[in-house]
């Protein structure tokens, strides 16, 4: 089984961890004869310490400590983890990205469409090759700003916490003392589900989140608005708008969507680091 244990390092850090815990005992007759004890190794995320959590789970729930170099300040409720086997999947491949950073991949395919866009094509065939490369820049971008965000995020107590407290999704919502309880061992597993399903084209949504949860400003970014709305009408329509028009993209629109990408891709990751130096986060 699995339980989410909430500790504060010695060096001052608060950490979140996910560590492995026993089976109670569900023949015990009492409550008491139902603990098992376990142990599981945790890592400061600031210091980089290794503690060693002691994990007692009951029937009615498990109480967790650290004896030297923490304190534990909330346990969640143990659960398995096939239970949320679809989530875990999902954030494990919008983390990873493929095996490679969001940067890295990214840089990769704005590297790919300048190499095409240096193919020599008649006209008409010209037109859908940039109709197609348009839409795969924006999807890059789109790829970028969600792996990044959810990689943050994901891997910080603090960044979960900052995200829970302003997302009106989480905000609004309202728990009895029983059910806080159920909701927090199963946090990571509720905010990465969100994030996953998050369109990261809805820009309106997304620029202010961004903001909110890890101060990164986008500036003004009425360009890629215009661009997701091009891109609508590349990947829905073949290039051509609702009155049959073909949309006013050609090579150089293509350029200047990837010059001015790679100038806001750059701006995020280069604060991103920055945070990540700051708060011991994903770098």
């Amino acid at each position: 089984m699995l339980v989410e244990v909430c500790y504060v390092c010695d060096c001052g850090e608060e950490n979140m961890a996910t560590v492995m815990c026993a089976e109670p005992e569900y023949s015990a007759e009492h409550y008491s004869d139902s603990e098992v004890a376990s142990t599981d190794d945790v890592e400061c995320a600031e210091c980089g310490e290794v503690l060693v959590v002691t994990i007692i789970n009951g029937i009615g729930g498990a109480r967790a400590y650290i004896e030297d170099g923490g304190r534990v300040t909330a346990t969640g409720y143990p659960y398995h983890p096939e239970d949320y086997a679809a989530d875990y999947e999902e954030l494990t491949w919008v983390v990873n990205a493929e095996q490679g950073t969001p940067f890295g991949i990214f840089k990769n395919q704005v590297s790919s469409v300048e190499r095409l866009l240096q193919i020599d094509l008649d006209d008409a065939t010209r037109f859908s090759h940039v109709v197609m490369l348009y839409g795969h820049i924006v999807a890059a971008v789109e790829g970028y700003l969600s792996s990044t965000f959810i990689g943050a995020v994901s891997g910080s107590f603090d960044l979960t916490r900052r995200l829970v407290e302003t997302d009106s999704t989480f905000a609004d919502q309202k728990f009895s003392m029983a059910e806080i309880f159920k909701k927090a061992e199963s946090i990571k597993v509720v905010v990465a589900s969100y994030l996953a399903e998050l369109i990261f084209h809805r820009l309106d949504k997304v620029k202010p989140m961004y903001k909110s949860v890890l101060g990164i400003d986008f500036g003004d970014i009425s360009w890629l608005f215009k661009a997701v709305s091009i891109r609508h009408d590349c990947v829905h329509r073949a290039g051509f708008d609702k009155s049959g028009e073909r949309v006013a993209i050609d090579s150089d629109a293509v350029f200047e969507l990837v010059k001015k990408s790679c100038e806001l891709v750059e701006s995020v990751e280069f604060q991103i680091v920055a945070l990540a130096k700051k708060d011991g986060g994903r770098h």
